[in-house]
C-alpha cells in the first residue's frame, strides 16, 4: 500500500543527498501503525523482538519521520506540477514544504530474532519549487516512471506509476 501526505508537510531541518526528516500529522501516522500491526501480526508468532517504528511523537497531533536511502532506492523527485526535478539546497531547507510517497514493508532478521517494518520513502514533491522550461514534460517523465529498471519488481514499477498519477 502506498501512503501519501494529503496535505504539504514541512520539512525538519535540510535534505541531504541521502536523507530528509519530515514533520508528519497524526492523521497519516495512525494509518501507517494500523498498516504496520497487520503486517507484523504474522511475524509475532516467530518470537523475538520487534525493533520500534520509524516514526517519533513531537506532541500528540505531530510525528517526525525520517527516511534514508541509498542511490539505488533514491525517491523520485517532482516540482509542484508534477515534472521531474532535482532537488536544490534552497528547495529543500528547513520549513519547505513538501508531499510525501512512501511504502512500509515488514522485515525480518531470523538469524538475529528481529522483526519490524521499514518505511521507504519513493516520492518527494516539492511545493515550493517553480517549474523550468528546461525540464520534461509529463508524458516524459511518465515513460520513465513506466521503464524497467534494474532490480526492480513489476509491483515496484506499478507503484512508481501511481505515485505519478496521485499527483494529477
Amino acid at each position: 500500500m502506498v501512503f501519501f501526505t494529503p496535505m504539504a508537510v514541512p520539512l525538519e531541518g535540510a535534505a541531504e543527498a541521502t536523507a530528509l526528516t519530515a514533520r508528519i500529522p497524526a492523521s497519516i501516522i495512525d494509518a501507517l501503525q494500523a498498516d504496520r500491526e497487520e503486517q507484523l501480526h504474522q511475524l509475532d508468532d516467530r518470537g523475538g523482538s520487534c525493533r520500534p517504528a520509524d516514526w517519533e511523537a513531537i506532541d500528540a497531533e505531530v510525528y517526525r519521520l525520517r527516511f534514508q536511502w541509498n542511490a539505488a532506492t533514491a525517491p523520485h523527485w517532482l516540482d509542484r506540477l508534477c515534472q521531474p526535478v532535482v532537488p536544490s539546497t534552497e528547495a529543500t531547507v528547513d520549513g519547505a514544504l513538501v508531499r510525501l510517497a512512501m511504502v512500509q514493508k515488514p522485515f525480518l532478521l531470523p538469524d538475529q530474532g528481529i522483526y519490524g517494518s521499514r518505511l521507504r520513502l519513493i516520492g518527494v514533491q516539492l511545493i515550493s519549487v517553480e517549474p523550468n522550461e528546461q525540464e520534461h514534460r509529463f508524458e516524459q517523465m511518465a515513460e520513465l516512471f513506466q521503464r524497467p529498471m534494474a532490480g526492480q519488481s513489476p509491483g515496484e514499477q506499478m507503484l512508481r506509476a501511481q505515485f505519478v498519477a496521485s499527483f494529477l
